[in-house]
């Protein structure tokens, strides 16, 4: 490791000598005529990666920690999409977002039967008309027309990104009167910013009049009644394999997620341990889950990870404890940040259908709630000790199967809703964590992929229960060796032939539809992606 203008950073020479924080071969295929004796300069290829010139010879750095290279200060710096960004898989430095139309503000008088002369959404006019029949038409509403909706300086800017990005037409009028709150309901009804695919299932027709029913935390043998709790939507024998199916028979489920933001900084570190040539038994390429908050996140490349078949699932707009908040403040941080990515990115928000609390910092029964009113499938926040055998999902039909040791915890009852346990990682002096990179581990490449391994074989050897690998990507970033560990791992398992990469909704699917490892070739879930995009906008900024 070497220190250069004040900034941490790892130099190889080109030739692959000595500290590589990139695999031999990458920087080897480049070449970079120097133009001055001395000086630091991008590498055109990447967002992290520089060029340092000494005496006239380029030598290949990297910035770590998840930075990136800064050429107007010519130093790493944090990641923003307007110092460096990935446009179809090229790094674009200096980047400007289209600006949009600007417009003077207007006023709307509804006091008439039809507004006139603006040009909006269909669904935000309608929302208009419907606040003008409530109040007599005597409502004047202020239009940014800049950006194309209500400015409604009064509402909170989580109500604001609600109003503005989906509608139904009582929702701009709930908002506007203070209104917030939702009468109990006797189904689980689709969430208004929830998946659009969800079908209602036959149990949950049949759920009790309030919205969830409050029960007592109990044993999870006497709670779960496998007759009535039945897939596909729900599931509480938590130890045992669905489907009946033998080990044998049961494809073994791994699980890779990483927190936080995606950005220029973490890429090609996600590239690599997602390369394409890392496949599946059905030769797709393997696949991941991102927990997605907004800081620092750089939306096009969002929009790439998405579009290579990996989950975008929401882990909150602002990134904060939010287990004290109430329903409509964790509906406006977590659906928030599904509407910013569909917004920016391009995500289908019937593809988000998961979430992390930040800090693993559980909602209770509020949060769980917000979930359900919102027509999301999982919640992967809860973590869980080591059992024998490990637990599959299960979902919030019943008390939850384990202890849960980080208050406030659910106790009631969410039909449908699954729970993704985050079972302990094992890692030196048998010092378990919840997420691995807050394990204690070896610093040597094979004895950090034998931790990998050994962890993973207390779910191959015995119900074959998914394997949840969870972390930041920013943990990689301090050393080059615990990249090599996760991809010598993934390569070993990999060759097994009976183990799969796949995201966390993937596995959920196949929860809900238990197919035998032989068949799996004709399990649609699981087949090479083909992403259908929306409209995104064209200013993929992270400032909210």
């Amino acid at each position: 490791m070497g220190r250069f203008q004040g900034v941490i950073s790892s130099s190889v020479f080109v030739a692959c000598i000595l500290f590589v924080s990139i695999p031999c071969g990458v920087e080897a295929k480049q070449v970079f005529n120097c133009t001055t004796q001395s000086g630091t300069f991008p590498n055109e290829a990447s967002c992290d990666r520089y060029w340092i010139c000494q005496y006239g010879t380029a030598l290949a750095a990297t910035c770590n920690f998840g930075l990136i290279y800064n050429h107007k200060i010519m130093n790493c710096d944090w990641a923003r999409p307007e110092i460096c960004t990935l446009i179809e898989g090229k790094a674009v430095r200096d980047w400007v977002p289209a600006a949009p139309p600007t417009s003077a503000p207007v006023i709307l008088n509804l006091a008439g039967d039809v507004v006139t002369n603006v040009s909006f959404d269909k669904t935000l006019k309608a929302a208009f008309m419907d606040l003008k029949g409530s109040s007599g038409g005597k409502v004047q509403l202020k239009v940014n027309m800049s950006h194309g909706g209500a400015d409604l300086p009064q509402l909170t800017a989580y109500q604001a990104v609600m109003a503005k990005w989906r509608h139904n037409q009582k929702l701009l009028k709930e908002l506007q009167l203070g209104a917030v709150t939702q009468p109990p309901t006797t189904t689980r009804q689709p969430g208004l910013l929830g998946p659009s695919n969800y079908i209602l299932p036959d149990s949950v027709t049949r759920a009790p009049k309030k919205t969830y029913t409050v029960k007592p935390l109990g044993s999870a043998a006497v709670a779960c009644d496998k007759k009535r709790c039945r897939l596909p939507d729900c599931y509480c024998d938590a130890q045992n394999i669905p489907g009946d199916l033998t080990a044998k028979e049961t494809p073994q489920i791994v699980m890779v997620t990483f927190d936080d933001a995606i950005n220029g900084g973490n890429i090609d570190f996600l590239n690599r341990v997602f390369a394409e040539n890392r496949t599946n038994p059905n030769g797709c390429p393997v696949t991941g889950t991102f927990f997605l908050s907004n800081a620092w996140t750089d939306y096009n490349i969002v929009r790439e990870v998405y579009q290579k078949g990996h989950e975008i699932a929401t882990h909150s707009l602002s990134h904060q404890d939010f287990s004290r908040y109430n329903v409509s403040q964790m509906r406006g941080e977590y659906v928030g940040e599904a509407e910013v990515a569909q917004e920016l990115a391009g995500v289908n928000m019937s593809d988000i259908v998961g979430m992390r609390a930040p800090f693993l910092a559980v909602g209770g029964d509020t949060m769980y709630q917000m979930l359900w009113e919102n027509g999301f499938l999982y919640d992967s926040s809860i973590p869980s000790s080591q059992t024998n055998p490990p637990l599959w999902p299960y979902t919030l039909d019943s008390p939850l199967p384990h202890a849960c040791f980080l208050p406030p915890c659910p106790r009631g009852y969410f039909p449908g809703l699954w729970q993704v346990p985050m079972t302990y990682f094992m890692g030196d002096n048998n010092v378990s964590c919840s997420m691995y990179d807050a394990c204690t581990l070896p610093s040597d490449v094979d004895e950090l992929a034998g931790a990998f391994y050994d962890n993973f074989l207390k779910h191959y050897n015995t119900n074959r229960s998914p394997f949840l690998l969870s972390a930041h990507s920013a943990w990689y970033q301090s050393s080059p060796d615990r990249e090599l560990a996760l991809q010598a791992f993934m390569d070993k398992v990999l060759k097994l032939g009976d183990v799969w990469f796949v995201t966390i909704h993937q596995m959920l699917q196949w929860m809900q539809k238990p197919t035998k490892l032989a068949d799996l070739g004709h399990f649609d879930p699981w087949k090479c992606p083909k992403r259908t995009f929306v409209a995104a906008s064209t200013t993929a900024t992270t400032k909210l």
